[in-house]
């Protein structure tokens, strides 16, 4: 059976490309190196440039002109951390992640694990990440257990949208690419 490419070396080496860029260094400098994988960020890819923009643009790897492999984060820790160092800016819960806009928390977003797991379609990375529930170091047995209970929920809807997703953009669950 033929290895493939994908998992060709393993471990592997992947720069921090957050927003599709990879400080001081071309696509060809990264490939010139010998790099084959680039890890972009779902949130900050989210607050950028947005789902439907991504979409436009056919995906990080054509906006970056990148030849390799992007694996893409679910942009939970992004969040989790902004709550924990001011909780003003949001709430977990079991629905998903709030995100208040403004001082006075006049506008709020949901980001859930069916939005992470669309913005990774729409990223287009070839390695999604589920969204869970991250714990601060100091939580209680009682938080954690919430966290654990909490992301195998979570991982149970981000795989039914996954799926929907693979079958919406032609993708035979069988034979994935």
């Amino acid at each position: 059976m033929k290895k493939s490419p994908l998992f060709k070396q393993l471990p592997v080496f992947m720069p921090d490309a957050t927003l599709g860029v990879v400080r001081s260094l071309s696509p060809q400098d990264l490939s010139r190196l010998g790099l084959d994988w680039l890890m972009v960020n779902t949130y900050h890819l989210w607050q950028k440039l947005g789902e439907d923009k991504l979409r436009q643009l056919g995906g990080i790897k054509k906006l970056m002109n990148w030849p390799g492999f992007v694996a893409s984060d679910s942009g939970g820790f992004q969040l989790f951390s902004l709550i924990q160092k001011n909780p003003d800016l949001g709430k977990i819960s079991d629905e998903g992640v709030v995100l208040y806009t403004g001082p006075k928390k006049q506008r709020k977003i949901l980001f859930t694990p069916e939005d992470s797991m669309r913005l990774q379609f729409a990223i287009g990375s070839d390695i999604k990440i589920v969204l869970d529930d991250f714990t601060p170091p100091q939580a209680d047995e009682a938080r954690l257990e919430e966290s654990v209970k909490r992301s195998i929920a979570w991982a149970k809807r981000a795989k039914t949208e996954f799926e929907r997703l693979l079958k919406e953009e032609g993708f035979d669950n069988n034979k994935r690419p």
